[in-house]
């Protein structure tokens, strides 16, 4: 990896409204939440849409309720890789596990969306980096003729690529110009990641940032899967170096689109207004230093 530091203008930062802060609100709701932050794209998944749509809601309608904030986001293409293993998840995950490649990618036309993730849901024996590289290549390349990025996401859990390190390693690999990096601060900080790991790496390979707090160490016996889905902070409420963290990627130019992920069942249980608002206080002490006056 070779460090970068940002030292001309820095590139244009969205705000996004990651689907996992708002998962228990139907779609109006999200759209008012979001329009309260001031971001102009959503993320959702395959299955949350075909929710929407088992329930009676067109595509038009969706759009229509959507107005000026865009589905941007589709999350996450689980079946990707040659050593994916769905069978081995929480049954919480495994409602996002089923979805189909193909599947996935007409969700994705249809909605227009801008970016994809794909986490690297893969035990480490079941493929090699250079296997996981081609499998993320052959993304990219389905990706590219419809105007969507792809962004590796590691994970600290079943999963081969559980670092920063270890992701950016098969973006090179794979050499997609659509082929980036997420970079969910969750995963960095129980991965085991530092600040100054972050300026190790050329900040051109992370495009979308999620933002979050807890325990650096979660408390011994704890299910770690159902921590990470159900029991994370709010920037600013937890033991995560976020300030440092933050600089960091800022430094290396890090990020086109951020914003706040809390999978929280205390969130679950706020109405519209008070997850609002929670979630502007939470972003003016963490997204807010990503945007830099420029549009949101």
């Amino acid at each position: 990896m070779t460090g970068r530091v940002a030292t001309g203008a820095r590139p244009v930062v969205e705000t996004i409204l990651w689907e996992g802060n708002v998962r228990a609100l139907g779609l109006p709701d999200r759209v008012e939440v979001a329009r309260r932050l001031g971001c102009r794209k959503m993320s959702l998944s395959p299955h949350t849409l075909q929710t929407w749509r088992a329930d009676g809601l067109s595509l038009a309608q969706i759009e229509d309720i959507c107005g000026e904030v865009r589905l941007a986001h589709l999350d996450p293409l689980v079946r990707w890789n040659r050593g994916h293993h769905p069978d081995d998840l929480s049954p919480q995950l495994q409602e996002f596990s089923t979805t189909s490649q193909d599947d996935f990618f007409a969700c994705a036309e249809l909605l227009g969306v801008e970016s994809i993730t794909l986490p690297a849901i893969v035990a480490g024996e079941r493929a090699t980096p250079e296997e996981l590289a081609d499998d993320f290549a052959r993304v990219c390349d389905r990706a590219r003729p419809l105007g969507i990025r792809c962004d590796l996401e590691f994970l600290p859990y079943w999963s081969g690529v559980r670092t920063l390190g270890a992701a950016v390693e098969i973006v090179e690999r794979a050499g997609r110009d659509n082929g980036k990096v997420l970079f969910d601060v969750y995963h960095f900080v129980r991965g085991g990641g530092t600040p100054d790991e972050v300026l190790d790496v050329d900040g051109r390979l992370i495009a979308a940032i999620q933002l979050s707090d807890g325990a650096v160490q979660p408390p011994v016996g704890v299910d770690l899967v159902h921590d990470m889905l159900n029991s994370r902070l709010l920037p600013g409420q937890g033991q995560f170096d976020l300030g440092r963290i933050v600089a960091a990627l800022k430094a290396i130019g890090a990020g086109r689109v951020v914003g706040v992920e809390v999978f929280s069942t205390e969130l679950d249980r706020l109405d519209r207004d008070d997850l609002a608002a929670a979630l502007a206080v939470a972003g003016e002490g963490v997204v807010a230093d990503f945007l830099d006056g420029g549009p949101r």
